[in-house]
């Protein structure tokens, strides 16, 4: 376990100073990269304490990993609320479900985690779109729906 630690945070270390030394490294990388050095580290000085130590911070890392996720679930279906209540199902919503689904970071966060109301206002605007598209086809060949 110990070595094992010891190598992968090696192996991280290389790997960013490589993409460092090759002008690769975005920040959001770094971002990554560095705090799983820090985690690596970390878990490395625990298990030198022995496994106790090292299962007791990984808990406690776990723990804190829920809280995090459980707090942006609630930022989530917040900003879905006050989208609700302030403006409807109307454009406002195309441009959030559009926005989250472009945003590399919004959306590996919601195909890891999920987000029920993504997910339903997504096939909420998926219908739309879909009756739109075939109201126009009908209207385009003569058949005046609306």
């Amino acid at each position: 376990c110990f070595d094992a630690l010891k190598a992968q945070t090696d192996a991280l270390v290389r790997q960013r100073q490589t993409l460092l030394a090759a002008n690769n490294l975005f920040e959001d990388s770094d971002g990554v990269i560095s705090a799983k050095i820090t985690m690596l580290k970390k878990y490395h000085g625990a298990a030198r304490q022995g496994f106790e130590t090292l299962k007791t911070a990984f808990e406690k890392d776990a723990s804190d990993f829920a809280a995090k996720l459980k707090e942006t679930d609630r930022h989530f279906s917040n900003m879905f609320y006050f989208c609700e209540k302030a403006f409807g199902s109307a454009q406002e919503m195309l441009i959030i479900v559009t926005e989250l689904a472009a945003d590399p970071i919004a959306a590996r966060y919601i195909t890891m985690f999920g987000c029920d109301e993504y997910y339903r206002h997504d096939k909420e605007l998926m219908f739309f779109e879909r009756r739109s598209s075939l109201i126009s086809r009908i209207n385009s060949i003569g058949g005046d729906i609306l």
